[in-house]
């Protein structure tokens, strides 16, 4: 045998026996996949009664407010994680896979966003909200259509003179 046919005979037993110890290690708890391997992603499915939640930045424009503008992460130049923790936590709703520190809606959670909300946005903005919707998984699947939009949060905005956005005291969270 020439050494090349050696060295894949090798690689292929190797790979092969590592992927047997996954697939049989894991057999002893939730074995329902098997033979597949319990990957991480099979750990994370809704099951029936479980609910989740759609979640939408809107801005509302000043010159006309019936123009709402639907943010997303592309609009404000971020990676599509970042935007989601940034609007998560700054409206208070929960993710289970993501951490909520500082206190979700408090001032230092919602300066970021709307710093890149002036920065980006070109129309000047007056309302920032956040609208979320719920979903719920029945015994055949995903109950449609879900629950109405409603306003998880919302900020009235002012101008700073440096030409950046404040949250007024009015703004909050009906």
């Amino acid at each position: 045998m020439k050494l090349g046919k050696i060295v894949a005979t090798l690689y292929c037993g190797a790979v092969l026996s590592l992927q047997s110890y996954a697939v049989f290690s894991t057999t002893s708890y939730y074995n329902w996949y098997w033979p597949f391997v319990n990957y991480p992603m099979y750990s994370s499915s809704f099951h029936a009664g479980d609910s989740f939640l759609r979640v939408e930045l809107r801005a509302v424009p000043c010159d006309s407010p019936r123009d709402v503008l639907r943010l997303g992460e592309d609009d404000l130049h971020l990676k599509w994680i970042h935007f989601v923790r940034l609007v998560h936590t700054s409206a208070a709703v929960r993710r289970a896979d993501f951490d909520t520190e500082p206190q979700p809606g408090s001032e230092s959670t919602t300066e970021p966003l709307l710093h890149f909300i002036a920065t980006y946005v070109p129309r000047h903005v007056c309302r920032v909200q956040v609208w979320r919707q719920r979903y719920t998984i029945g015994p055949r699947g995903l109950e449609y259509p879900g629950q109405p939009w409603e306003i998880a949060q919302e900020w009235v905005l002012t101008p700073h003179r440096s030409g950046g956005l404040s949250v007024d005291t009015t703004g909050h969270k009906p």
